[in-house]
């Protein structure tokens, strides 16, 4: 008692994943930038 069974969604990672991990990952780097930046404005020398 066999029969076809198909899915219309694929499982594969899509275009829009990818461009939502970069947006992530954009995001966060800009954050530590002004972490940084903010540290050695105010004297920190945490990084030295």
């Amino acid at each position: 008692m066999a029969h076809s069974h198909s899915h219309t969604s694929s499982h594969l990672p899509e275009d829009n994943n990818a461009r939502r991990l970069l947006y992530a990952f954009g995001v966060t780097a800009g954050f530590m930038l002004v972490e940084v930046i903010g540290g050695f404005l105010s004297g920190l020398d945490f990084f030295i």
